[in-house]
């Protein structure tokens, strides 16, 4: 390496997550950082190879945040229990059906005794606003349909970017909306934008600069991000990208995506992304991701059984019922 003119080091993960470990209040930081570099080590060996997943040190510096924060959330738990929890509650949510029994056992081996003595950090409060707002809008609480959008929610508290990944049909557009609508119902007024990003040109995405005269003309991205960046009012701002990810598109928001939280056009303006403001990209597979792209967002991954076709079928039901006892043009029976 010494003759090269460039070297490569590969980061010391269980030195930085004893130090971060440190940082956030753990007294147990060596044998901690140890459990933890060995659980995402095996994880990355024994889980399928599934595009979304990302063990690297983005995921775990992430993880390291939620635990301190729950450490300040709740003294009584020793800290073993602790970074159990944020493992469990901040993982489970991007592993697909297979490797969720596989990742529990890793749990439970490096944590024994431990796993049924942690329940998961519920807000009781917003859980029935949740159950609320997904009957107001017709969907059926089924426990993991209201399980999927507790973690979103989650997730969009330490991440910015959020992807909420799944087959066609798995119930991704009614995690998110039924979300909004709780939020609402709590005060936290919500607001969302929603872009099609393959239904454009990447000018007409993000704006370009007209060759010969120099005018620069507003995109799609460019006007949803001012608009929000200037909004004060609204404490949750969403721009939901509906569409298949391509290199593209996607690639230009890396400096939105990671800590830069700026999209840079090409007008050479740079407007932040602010503490208020989201980016939920709603698709079905990752398979056109560079792995720079999967470290810098969150994944919310929707099994194709984690609602399953019965809830559809009870609320359309519970329509032909509504309909039934109302009559023809609305006339009650």
């Amino acid at each position: 390496a010494l003759f090269r003119p460039v070297s490569m080091v590969v980061p010391d993960l269980a030195l930085i997550c004893e130090i971060m470990l440190m940082a956030e209040g753990f007294q147990m930081s060596k044998i901690l950082s140890r459990k933890f570099v060995i659980l995402y080590k095996l994880c990355e060996d024994l889980l399928s190879k599934s595009r979304h997943y990302d063990w690297k040190l983005r995921a775990i510096k992430t993880t390291l945040y939620v635990a301190g924060g729950m450490k300040r959330a709740a003294p009584e738990l020793s800290e073993d229990k602790v970074l159990l929890r944020a493992l469990r509650d901040f993982n489970l949510g991007k592993l697909t059906s297979d490797d969720t029994s596989i990742f529990m056992g890793l749990l439970n081996d490096l944590f024994p005794k431990t796993l049924e003595l942690v329940p998961r950090a519920i807000d009781r409060v917003f859980e029935g606003k949740i159950r609320e707002a997904a009957i107001e809008l017709g969907y059926q609480p089924d426990e993991m349909f209201l399980l999927k959008i507790s973690q979103l929610r989650e997730l969009f508290v330490v991440r910015w970017s959020v992807f909420l990944l799944g087959p066609a049909g798995c119930g991704k557009t009614a995690i998110w909306r039924t979300l909004m609508k709780a939020q609402l119902a709590l005060g936290e007024k919500t607001i969302y934008r929603p872009v099609n990003p393959k239904a454009v040109t990447r000018n007409e995405l993000y704006g370009n600069l007209h060759p010969a005269t120099r005018e620069w003309k507003e995109g799609l991205m460019s006007v949803t991000f001012r608009d929000m960046s200037n909004n004060k009012i609204n404490k949750h701002q969403w721009i939901v990208l509906d569409g298949d990810i391509d290199a593209e598109w996607i690639e230009s928001m890396n400096t939105v995506m990671d800590d830069n939280k700026m999209l840079t056009l090409a007008s050479n303006e740079r407007i932040p992304l602010t503490a208020s403001m989201r980016l939920l990209l709603e698709i079905n597979h990752m398979i056109h991701c560079s792995p720079a792209t999967v470290s810098r967002g969150g994944v919310i991954y929707v099994n194709a059984e984690d609602v399953g076709w019965k809830p559809v079928v009870d609320s359309w039901i519970e329509k032909l019922e509504v309909r039934h006892v109302s009559g023809p043009g609305g006339m009650p029976l």
